[in-house]
């Protein structure tokens, strides 16, 4: 909700009727920053939209919108796109953005054109029955259709998550062959513990056709039942037909588990041996008995180089400092307040790592855990707070029975929902009593909402420990800083440990978190607001990961965690980028792992997999120093006719770890993660490509309102541009006097006269070389630069240029020089 709205989510969400267009076939002509071109599908609370962004020749997206959906979809609509949005992968829909905006919820994603799975391998349906098409007849196109199907489902399975709905339209295959799942509309995490797939009215979540036995019978599934899924996609691709058919929902979801089908061969004697084994191993009615991913690559004759997985492992350990740190102020909210922890360090050093294992060890004691994440990719509502909250709502759910759920809800609980909608998905709360007028004002409503939740977090926190973490706080809009502070200033504050983790050298975040930091040291009465600040790890820490990503301690494994560690400089990111890297050359049998491992070569051999529009990317960041404007480096980046839009771009590097940003619009920073990626990339350009990049650099920048004039100087400069670079360097040198940077300046106008500048022009630059040094308090250098200036200006300047010379002389203690000047 945003204040000050006259409609807010929760309006749609408690009146979806009136949500809805007038005409269902009325188009909105924007949706947040995108152009609508139009409709590209509907579903029951959702619409699918082909949209315009608004870069110069981008690409076109989908746009996903929603209104009128009730809590529980509101809740599956954010975790589609939180679950997989930092995956990437060639056989997986790229999702890009999160936003609310007027009265719609959506998020964007690369646009796919091209036909359903089966459609592609068999053709058009036969008889309008989508069902049912003719058998493929080329067996290596189904071959290579299935690798990449399997690819992709792997890749899902990867990142912890199930997808629980694949099925032939969930599925496209582009022109050229790409095959790309999409709609993550019903993924979960592989160990949640919520439902085994059913809604919370108890209804089968899935497309019945296409589900699992264990899934049709409401049974705990895990990745064998999305394998069985793809076991149906090749089981229609060859036959022409699904496992079932000709029977109601009730019989299709009995005979899952009771009937064995036709095999491929009998239905279809042009089978392949192989294909028909696959499909009837997939088909197993016990999940234990179906092949897994590296089996079935293998029997579809994929290559046998291993793909490029995490090590197992997490990328914690040590720390014992830091974790005892937290264990303190855990244990200082039984004073009965709240206690703040404020966690900064660099990219990868561990923060996320070392907080999620604590709060592991806190979950066994008990405790109320509410984590989430704020992400710089959303634009919604008191986003740093919106997925802790969602957990709120879980952790609600799943308490044992419904007056456990009311003893901790405020009397206004309702009020909470206007900041929260996702919380009426508990069923109490949604059938609550409202306790305020329809018509209160939207800073009225705000301060009811906080009130309620403070005393839903009391209530909790009153029965057992309470923990909030909010990772990458750098994101946060201020909103919820503003929600956090509020909830904290109170002498009924709940007795919680909050603990906010957010990236070291963030300066455009600074401000913001700085005033949000110095609020909470001045809420009186006192609160306890701690530092702890994650530094790299010790050699021995770092040897220690490794060899726990390794997975043994042997002689050989030692001296490779040991090669690690010295490559890693501490940083837990790297250690397991290099442990990646040292397995796959182990898997490979190209060379001994440990041989001249270095991190260089990791970071190259990342690269390698980028595409051409992201590897320039990343040399143009190099180039420009690690740090541009979004805008400048996009626009830099694409040019030259690239068919990647920039969001599709972004998204890449970023995936990668490779860089990050500080926002979205043109002007906030794109930046490259970690200086040795900088350096790597910059030893394999060669000069003239540099020289190229910054003038290309030199020229964006120029085109824009916020260029500065020192950045254009040393880009001009570097190109070999000199007489460009000398009128910036005077800029800058203009700028920095303005500044009071009077050695900036000096520095400056002393540049501009290597590069050469008009003589006419000469002696000007000389004096105010000499004025700047002069308030610099350096006198001598001064009265050298006015005596220079002196030698190419009118008779009628010169003795001006003579008595400030030999003032500065004389004032400096070389009275003997001064004394001589003034005598000319």
């Amino acid at each position: 909700m945003r204040v000050g709205s006259t409609r807010t989510e929760t309006d749609v969400l408690r009146d979806p009727g009136a949500a809805l267009e007038p005409s269902s076939d009325a188009l909105p002509e924007t949706l947040g920053r995108y152009t609508v071109i139009g409709r590209l599908g509907r579903g029951a609370v959702g619409e699918v939209f082909e949209a315009e962004p608004p870069e110069p020749n981008a690409p076109h997206v989908a746009v996903k919108a929603v209104r009128g959906m009730s809590p529980d979809q509101l809740l599956r609509f954010k975790r589609e796109f939180r679950s997989l949005a930092d995956v990437r992968h060639p056989n997986l829909i790229q999702l890009h953005e999160l936003t609310f905006h007027g009265d719609r919820l959506f998020f964007s994603m690369e646009l796919i054109r091209g036909r359903s799975f089966v459609e592609y391998l068999c053709g058009p349906a036969r008889d309008g029955n989508r069902t049912i098409h003719a058998p493929a007849t080329d067996f290596d196109r189904v071959r290579r259709a299935m690798r990449q199907l399997a690819e992709g489902v792997r890749a899902i399975h990867d990142a912890g998550f199930l997808h629980r709905d694949l099925k032939p339209s969930n599925v496209l295959v582009e022109h050229g062959g790409r095959v790309v799942i999409l709609d993550f509309g019903l993924v979960r995490d592989i160990d949640a513990e919520e439902g085994v797939g059913v809604t919370a009215d108890g209804a089968v979540l899935g497309t019945p056709l296409f589900m699992s036995p264990e899934q049709a019978a409401c049974e705990p599934i895990g990745p064998a039942s999305d394998w069985y899924t793809v076991g149906e996609m090749l089981y229609q691709a060859l036959t022409g037909r699904p496992p079932y058919v000709g029977m109601g929902m009730l019989a299709l979801l009995a005979a899952k588990k009771d009937a064995i089908p036709p095999t491929p061969s009998e239905l279809n004697p042009e089978v392949p041996e192989d294909l028909a084994s696959l499909c009837v191993d997939l088909l197993s009615r016990t999940p234990n008995d179906r092949p897994q991913a590296p089996e079935i690559l293998e029997r579809l004759g994929a290559d046998a180089e291993p793909a490029p997985t995490e090590p197992t492992g997490d990328l914690f350990l040590g720390r014992d400092d830091e974790v005892t740190a937290l264990h303190l102020a855990y244990q200082g909210t039984r004073a009965g307040r709240p206690v703040v922890v404020m966690v900064e360090g660099v990219s990868g050093i561990g923060k996320s790592a070392l907080v999620n294992r604590f709060l592991d060890r806190v979950a066994g004691d008990d405790a109320v855990v509410l984590a989430g994440k704020c992400s710089e990719r959303e634009s919604i509502p008191y986003k740093a707070l919106d997925s802790a909250i969602d957990t709120l709502s879980t952790h609600l759910r799943a308490l044992p029975t419904a007056a456990e759920v009311k003893a901790v809800l405020p009397r206004n609980v309702a009020a909470i929902t206007r900041l929260f909608p996702v919380l009426l998905s508990v069923p109490a709360i949604a059938v609550a009593p409202t306790m305020h007028a329809a018509n209160v004002m939207p800073h009225e409503a705000r301060r009811r909402g906080i009130e309620a939740l403070r005393e839903l977090l009391g209530r909790i926190a009153d029965d057992r420990p309470l923990v909030v973490y909010i990772d990458d706080l750098q994101w946060s809009d201020l909103d919820s800083l503003v929600v956090l502070e509020t909830l904290l200033r109170d002498l009924d504050a709940p007795p919680m440990l909050l603990v906010c983790s957010f990236r070291e050298g963030a300066p455009e975040r600074v401000a913001i978190l700085g005033q949000f930091i110095a609020d909470l040291h001045a809420v009186d009465p006192a609160l306890d607001v701690r530092s702890l600040r994650v530094g790299p790890m010790t050699n021995e820490e770092a040897t220690g990961l490794a060899l726990r990503l390794l997975g043994e301690s042997t002689g050989h494994r030692r001296t490779l965690a040991e090669t690690v560690a010295r490559e890693s400089e501490g940083s837990p990111f790297f250690v397991a980028q290099l442990v990646r890297h040292a397995m796959q050359r182990e898997a490979l049998a190209t060379e001994d792992s440990a041989s001249d491992l270095s991190l260089d070569d990791v970071i190259r051999a990342r690269l390698r997999l980028l595409s051409h529009t992201a590897r320039r990317m990343l040399a143009v960041l190099a180039v420009a120093g690690g740090r541009l404007p979004l805008g400048v480096a996009m626009n830099v980046a694409t040019r030259g006719g690239t068919s990647s839009s920039s969001l599709t771009v972004l998204t890449e590097v970023r995936g990668e770890s490779l860089v990050r940003t500080n926002g979205q619009t043109d002007e906030d920073a794109l930046e490259i993660y970690h200086d040795r990626i900088r350096e790597t990339v910059l030893r394999d350009l060669s000069d003239d490509e540099r020289a190229g990049l910054h003038l290309e650099i030199a020229e964006a920048l120029a085109a824009t309102e916020y260029a500065d004039a020192a950045d254009l100087s040393h880009h001009f400069r570097e190109a070999g541009e000199d007489q460009l670079a000398s009128v910036h360097t005077i800029a800058a040198a203009e700028a920095a006097s303005e500044a009071l940077a009077f050695d900036r300046a000096a520095e400056l106008y002393e540049a501009a006269l290597e590069l050469g500048v008009p003589e006419a022009d000469h002696a000007d630059l000389r004096r105010r070389l000499g004025d700047a040094l002069a308030s610099a308090g350096r006198q001598y250098e001064a009265a050298r630069a006015y005596l220079d200036a002196s030698e190419g200006v009118d008779e009628d300047e010169r003795p001006a240029l003579l008595r400030a010379a030999a003032e500065m002389m004389l004032t400096s203690g070389h009275a003997t020089e001064g004394r001589e000047v003034l005598q000319r």
